[in-house]
């Protein structure tokens, strides 16, 4: 639902649009990346490893994903993104929304909905600097999805269907037993989940 409602309603998909998103292999980026392409969208992710980088192309069928961990993000944006990037969905905050900001598309939109670099500092980092969304006219929206409970029917209706049809697919990083879920909380916090994380009772 939260990939859903912010893309649609604050990203606002057109047919040749490119849209980036980070935290791709996560479970919003995943689905922020799989609704864009129902929508005619080419996607491109952004992920912490080769592993989840080759999920993101061969299992949810971005044109392309970047390992923010080996290579230049900046450099690797303007390669496959010439025009400019029309949508952004960051889920990281950062350096990464700070880069993003500098490769928009006129009119881009950029919804803020996680910011993951920032969840562990004791103090907020230095802020990326917006001046280039002044230039680029574009529009940043923040998502949260417990605006949104009124699209949750119609969310599960398509989804459902899209599941069915297999235009979506998803990844849940398990554990069984109550014990386990302050590990699994810290392994979430470290990026080193790989999809939902869910802790189920035993």
């Amino acid at each position: 639902l939260t990939a859903y409602a912010g893309l649609l309603t604050y990203g606002e998909p057109k047919e040749g649009d490119v849209l980036v998103v980070s935290a791709a292999s996560g479970p919003v980026g995943c689905m922020v990346g799989q609704i864009a392409q129902i929508h005619g969208v080419e996607v491109i992710g952004i992920a912490g490893s080769d592993e989840k980088c080759n999920t993101v192309r061969d299992v949810f069928g971005f044109k392309d994903c970047i390992n923010y961990k080996t290579e230049d993000i900046d450099q690797r944006i303007k390669e496959l993104c010439p025009n400019g990037i029309d949508i952004y969905f960051d889920n990281v905050g950062g350096d990464t929304l700070d880069i993003m900001t500098r490769n928009l598309a006129y009119e881009a939109r950029i919804v803020l909905c996680g910011f993951m670099t920032q969840y562990n500092l004791s103090t907020p980092p230095p802020g990326p600097n917006l001046g280039p969304i002044v230039g680029a006219r574009a529009i940043i929206r923040g998502v949260v999805v417990y605006d949104h409970y009124d699209k949750q029917d119609e969310f599960i209706s398509k989804a459902g269907k899209w599941i069915q049809d297999g235009k979506v697919k998803f990844i849940e990083d398990e554990v069984i037993g109550i014990e386990n879920t302050p590990a699994q909380f810290c392994k979430l916090m470290r990026g080193e989940n790989f999809g939902k994380t869910i802790v189920t009772m035993q």
